[in-house]
Protein backbone atom coordinates (compact mmCIF):
# COMPACT_ATOMS: atom_id res chain seq x y z
CA UNK A 1 0.00 0.00 0.00
CA UNK A 2 2.88 2.41 0.39
CA UNK A 3 4.11 1.99 -2.53
CA UNK A 4 0.91 2.14 -4.58
CA UNK A 5 0.75 5.78 -2.73
CA UNK A 6 4.02 7.22 -3.30
CA UNK A 7 3.22 6.09 -7.16
CA UNK A 8 0.16 7.88 -7.26
CA UNK A 9 1.73 11.03 -5.80
CA UNK A 10 4.24 10.28 -8.58
CA UNK A 11 2.34 10.09 -10.88
CA UNK A 12 0.11 13.43 -10.17
CA UNK A 13 3.54 15.14 -10.42
CA UNK A 14 4.26 14.10 -13.77
CA UNK A 15 1.40 11.32 -15.07
CA UNK A 16 -0.56 14.23 -16.54
CA UNK A 17 1.71 14.54 -19.53
CA UNK A 18 1.67 10.34 -20.17
CA UNK A 19 -1.59 10.53 -19.85
CA UNK A 20 -2.04 13.15 -22.56
CA UNK A 21 0.09 12.05 -25.10
CA UNK A 22 -2.26 8.34 -25.08
CA UNK A 23 -5.16 10.42 -25.20
CA UNK A 24 -3.77 12.01 -28.22
CA UNK A 25 -2.51 8.70 -29.96
CA UNK A 26 -6.60 7.41 -29.26
CA UNK A 27 -7.86 10.58 -30.87
CA UNK A 28 -5.62 9.83 -33.63
CA UNK A 29 -6.40 6.54 -34.08
CA UNK A 30 -10.13 7.78 -34.06
CA UNK A 31 -9.94 10.90 -36.33
CA UNK A 32 -10.83 13.11 -33.87
CA UNK A 33 -8.87 16.16 -32.99
CA UNK A 34 -7.22 16.04 -29.84
CA UNK A 35 -8.72 19.54 -28.56
CA UNK A 36 -9.77 20.73 -25.11
CA UNK A 37 -13.19 22.15 -25.29
CA UNK A 38 -13.09 25.98 -23.39
CA UNK A 39 -16.59 26.68 -21.45
CA UNK A 40 -17.35 30.20 -21.16
CA UNK A 41 -16.03 32.05 -18.58
CA UNK A 42 -19.45 33.36 -16.13
CA UNK A 43 -17.52 36.39 -14.00
CA UNK A 44 -19.69 37.80 -11.02
CA UNK A 45 -21.11 40.98 -11.62
CA UNK A 46 -19.17 42.91 -8.27
CA UNK A 47 -20.85 45.35 -6.22
CA UNK A 48 -20.00 49.17 -5.68
CA UNK A 49 -16.44 49.84 -3.68
CA UNK A 50 -15.67 46.38 -4.52
CA UNK A 51 -11.77 46.28 -5.54
CA UNK A 52 -10.69 42.93 -5.69
CA UNK A 53 -9.48 41.39 -9.02
CA UNK A 54 -11.01 38.60 -10.70
CA UNK A 55 -9.13 34.88 -10.89
CA UNK A 56 -6.80 34.77 -13.69
CA UNK A 57 -8.18 33.09 -16.46
CA UNK A 58 -6.80 29.59 -16.85
CA UNK A 59 -6.88 27.40 -20.36
CA UNK A 60 -9.32 24.59 -20.74
CA UNK A 61 -5.94 22.16 -20.47
CA UNK A 62 -4.86 24.18 -17.01
CA UNK A 63 -8.58 24.24 -15.93
CA UNK A 64 -9.01 20.11 -16.34
CA UNK A 65 -5.59 19.09 -14.85
CA UNK A 66 -6.58 21.00 -11.78
CA UNK A 67 -9.90 20.56 -11.13
CA UNK A 68 -10.69 17.14 -12.53
CA UNK A 69 -6.57 15.13 -13.10
CA UNK A 70 -5.38 16.60 -9.38
CA UNK A 71 -8.40 15.98 -8.09
CA UNK A 72 -9.06 12.44 -8.59
CA UNK A 73 -5.41 11.90 -7.77
CA UNK A 74 -5.85 14.10 -4.22
CA UNK A 75 -9.01 11.94 -3.39
CA UNK A 76 -7.04 8.53 -3.72
CA UNK A 77 -4.41 9.09 -2.19
CA UNK A 78 -6.49 10.72 0.96
CA UNK A 79 -8.82 7.51 0.83
CA UNK A 80 -5.87 4.89 1.20
CA UNK A 81 -4.02 7.01 3.96
CA UNK A 82 -7.16 7.28 5.93
CA UNK A 83 -8.25 3.88 5.14
CA UNK A 84 -5.31 1.86 5.91
CA UNK A 85 -3.98 3.61 9.15
CA UNK A 86 -5.71 0.91 10.97
CA UNK A 87 -3.83 -1.95 8.91
CA UNK A 88 -0.88 0.75 9.93
CA UNK A 89 -1.35 0.82 13.26
CA UNK A 90 -1.42 -3.10 13.56
CA UNK A 91 1.95 -3.88 11.72
CA UNK A 92 3.63 -1.45 13.68
CA UNK A 93 2.58 -3.46 16.80
CA UNK A 94 2.20 -6.99 15.06
CA UNK A 95 4.48 -6.82 12.39
CA UNK A 96 8.08 -7.93 14.18
CA UNK A 97 6.16 -11.33 14.90
CA UNK A 98 6.18 -11.99 11.30
CA UNK A 99 9.89 -11.45 10.70
CA UNK A 100 11.75 -11.61 14.32
CA UNK A 101 13.96 -13.77 12.40
CA UNK A 102 15.41 -10.37 10.72
CA UNK A 103 15.52 -8.37 14.16
CA UNK A 104 18.32 -8.38 16.88
CA UNK A 105 17.69 -9.10 20.49
CA UNK A 106 17.81 -5.14 21.41
CA UNK A 107 15.35 -4.80 18.43
CA UNK A 108 12.50 -7.74 19.38
CA UNK A 109 12.68 -6.07 23.26
CA UNK A 110 11.98 -2.40 21.91
CA UNK A 111 9.15 -4.65 20.06
CA UNK A 112 7.82 -6.29 22.69
CA UNK A 113 7.98 -3.48 25.08
CA UNK A 114 5.51 -1.48 22.94
CA UNK A 115 3.40 -4.87 22.45
CA UNK A 116 3.24 -5.46 26.46
CA UNK A 117 2.10 -1.53 26.74
CA UNK A 118 -0.63 -2.12 24.09
CA UNK A 119 -2.07 -4.86 25.40
CA UNK A 120 -2.38 -3.67 29.01
CA UNK A 121 -5.70 -2.68 30.69
CA UNK A 122 -5.92 -1.63 34.02
CA UNK A 123 -2.22 -2.84 35.15
CA UNK A 124 -2.13 -6.19 33.70
CA UNK A 125 -1.18 -7.40 30.50
CA UNK A 126 -1.32 -10.67 28.44
CA UNK A 127 2.53 -10.85 27.79
CA UNK A 128 5.06 -9.85 29.78
CA UNK A 129 7.66 -8.61 27.40
CA UNK A 130 11.10 -9.54 28.51
CA UNK A 131 10.02 -13.03 28.99
CA UNK A 132 8.35 -12.70 25.11
CA UNK A 133 11.63 -11.34 23.69
CA UNK A 134 13.85 -14.33 25.28
CA UNK A 135 11.59 -16.76 24.39
CA UNK A 136 11.33 -15.78 20.43
CA UNK A 137 15.46 -15.29 20.59
CA UNK A 138 15.36 -18.77 21.63
CA UNK A 139 12.52 -19.95 18.90
CA UNK A 140 14.93 -18.79 16.15
CA UNK A 141 16.98 -22.10 16.33
CA UNK A 142 13.26 -23.79 16.50
CA UNK A 143 11.27 -22.27 14.18
CA UNK A 144 12.34 -22.65 10.40
CA UNK A 145 12.53 -19.29 8.93
CA UNK A 146 10.16 -20.61 6.28
CA UNK A 147 6.96 -20.37 8.05
CA UNK A 148 8.01 -17.11 10.42
CA UNK A 149 5.61 -15.29 8.03
CA UNK A 150 2.85 -17.37 8.61
CA UNK A 151 1.15 -17.51 12.03
CA UNK A 152 -1.01 -20.55 11.69
CA UNK A 153 1.31 -22.63 10.51
CA UNK A 154 3.55 -21.40 13.48
CA UNK A 155 0.46 -22.30 16.21
CA UNK A 156 0.36 -25.53 14.42
CA UNK A 157 4.23 -26.39 14.84
CA UNK A 158 3.97 -25.39 18.67
CA UNK A 159 0.51 -27.15 19.10
CA UNK A 160 1.92 -30.92 17.62
CA UNK A 161 5.09 -30.54 19.57
CA UNK A 162 3.40 -29.53 22.41
CA UNK A 163 6.13 -26.40 22.71
CA UNK A 164 3.33 -23.96 23.63
CA UNK A 165 3.73 -25.04 27.27
CA UNK A 166 7.64 -23.96 27.44
CA UNK A 167 6.78 -20.49 25.12
CA UNK A 168 3.20 -19.46 26.54
CA UNK A 169 4.04 -15.64 26.03
CA UNK A 170 5.12 -16.21 22.59
CA UNK A 171 1.93 -18.20 22.43
CA UNK A 172 -0.65 -15.67 23.42
CA UNK A 173 0.89 -13.13 20.69
CA UNK A 174 0.24 -15.49 17.85
CA UNK A 175 -3.19 -15.78 19.10
CA UNK A 176 -3.97 -12.57 19.69
CA UNK A 177 -2.53 -11.59 16.59
CA UNK A 178 -5.13 -14.07 14.61
CA UNK A 179 -8.07 -13.31 16.51
CA UNK A 180 -7.75 -9.17 15.48
CA UNK A 181 -9.91 -8.61 12.98
CA UNK A 182 -7.62 -6.23 10.11
CA UNK A 183 -9.86 -5.52 7.59
CA UNK A 184 -10.79 -2.15 5.87
CA UNK A 185 -14.25 -3.27 4.36
CA UNK A 186 -17.28 -1.75 6.16
CA UNK A 187 -20.67 -2.78 6.64
CA UNK A 188 -23.69 -1.53 4.07
CA UNK A 189 -26.47 -0.16 5.30
CA UNK A 190 -29.27 -2.23 4.61
CA UNK A 191 -32.01 0.07 4.08
CA UNK A 192 -29.57 1.50 1.26
CA UNK A 193 -30.83 -1.81 -0.89
CA UNK A 194 -34.43 -1.63 0.57
CA UNK A 195 -35.74 0.42 -2.66
CA UNK A 196 -34.56 -2.49 -4.89
CA UNK A 197 -36.64 -4.99 -2.89
CA UNK A 198 -39.63 -2.79 -1.80
CA UNK A 199 -40.90 -0.86 -4.60
CA UNK A 200 -43.69 1.28 -5.98
CA UNK A 201 -45.18 -1.68 -7.33
CA UNK A 202 -44.64 -3.55 -4.87
CA UNK A 203 -45.67 -1.49 -1.82
CA UNK A 204 -47.37 -3.66 0.92
CA UNK A 205 -45.78 -7.41 1.46
CA UNK A 206 -45.47 -9.16 4.67
CA UNK A 207 -42.73 -8.69 7.21
CA UNK A 208 -41.67 -12.13 6.50
CA UNK A 209 -41.43 -11.90 2.70
CA UNK A 210 -39.40 -8.35 3.34
CA UNK A 211 -37.18 -10.15 5.35
CA UNK A 212 -36.88 -13.32 2.96
CA UNK A 213 -35.99 -11.13 -0.16
CA UNK A 214 -33.65 -8.88 2.25
CA UNK A 215 -31.67 -12.41 2.99
CA UNK A 216 -31.49 -13.23 -0.48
Amino acid sequence: MERTIAWLQKYRTNGFDNALADAKEIDNDMDTEPVFKENRIRRKKRTFQYEAKDEPVQSPQESFTIGYFNLILDRAISSLEQRFQQLKSHDALFGFLFSFHNHTKAEIRVHTANLEKSLTVNGTSDIGSYMLAEEMNALKSVIPEEITSQPSKILSFHFKGNSYVDFPNFWIARRILLTIPVTVASDERSFSKLKLIKTYLRSTMTQDRLNGLAIL
